[in-house]
Parts: C-alpha cells; structure tokens; sequence
C-alpha cells in the first residue's frame, strides 16, 4: 500500500509548524535531486525543504508538480508526507490516486489566527491573492479527510492525524 498525507491551509495558518511537531525527532537525509525532498529514517518522504518562512511544497518552483508526479510514479514511496500550496491542488491529488496512492488530505483551519500571524511576522502578501488562497483551500473540500483547528494545541493537532504516514513517525 501507499499512502499521501497532504496539509493544507491558508498562507500563516500552522501547516510547516505542523509538519515541524509531526517530524520533530526525525533527521531526515535531504537532497535536491530530482527535487528537494526529504526521507525520514522512519521510511516518511516529505516533499520541499525546511525553510523558515514558507517551508514544505512551497519552497519548490511553480512548475514542479510533474516532476513530482514523475518521481511518485517511478520511485513510488510508500509513505508520502507534503504540506503547502504548491501541490495542495486537485490535480496532484487524483494523480497521486491514479498511481495508486490512499490519499488523506488535512486541512487547517483558523483564518482570524492566520491573519494574526501574517501580521506578527510583517507579511506583505497582496489581499487578493491572499483571498484567492483561501478560496483555493475551501474548493478542495471534496479531498479533505478531517479538518484541524489551528487554535488547538500543536500535540492535540499532531494527535488528531490518523493516516499511516502520520503514525509512522510515533511508532
């Protein structure tokens, strides 16, 4: 079996600072080649980079999403971890299924607290493309498998994902 675990959610929201708590205690082999990915010695393959601000799928080129497909259908790792815009999209996700993926999708949510850390962190991002983000995250509805509330505490968070990728960095 395979599986995609996939967080999305607003620009500010929490999503790296999930995957953060999720991976904590892992120290992952990374490398750029095909793309920045990540393989956790738990057998977890996180997509992107850790990077302060915008981590995840988000620290890849906006044309990255065949070469993705490409690896996830040549190399097919059997725990998949990504979290951000870049891939958070409709298209990845049925791809992902067609190759044969269980695909869990995670979306978090709390737009007065992603605002919050917009500003606490001087963001400059443009308000329609902010809005635009946000109707992004609420259209892929149909994909999500649980909804988080970003409020809640960062273990609680951790503790609501049930998927095997997720479990697989508490066994």
């Amino acid at each position: 079996m395979k599986y995609l675990t996939y967080i999305v959610g607003e620009p500010g929201v929490g999503k790296t600072t999930l995957v953060d708590r999720l991976t904590a205690g892992s120290e992952p082999e990374t490398t750029a080649d095909p793309f920045y990915l990540r393989r956790h010695d738990n057998g977890v393959t996180e997509l992107g980079k850790a990077r302060e601000d915008f981590g995840g799928t988000d620290s890849l080129p906006m044309s990255i999403q065949p070469a993705v497909q490409q690896y996830l259908e040549a190399v097919g790792p059997a725990l998949v971890l990504g979290e951000g815009d870049r891939l958070g999209n409709e298209t990845f996700f049925a791809a992902a299924k067609r190759l044969g993926y269980t695909v869990t999708v995670y979306s978090l949510e709390g737009s007065r607290l992603a605002a919050m850390r917009r500003a606490l962190r001087g963001s400059d991002q443009d308000a329609t493309w902010l809005k635009g983000r946000a109707t992004k995250v609420r259209n892929l509805a149909p994909y999500v498998t649980a909804t988080i509330d970003a409020a809640l505490p960062l273990d609680v968070q951790v503790a609501m994902m049930d998927d095997p990728v997720a479990l697989a960095f508490r066994a």
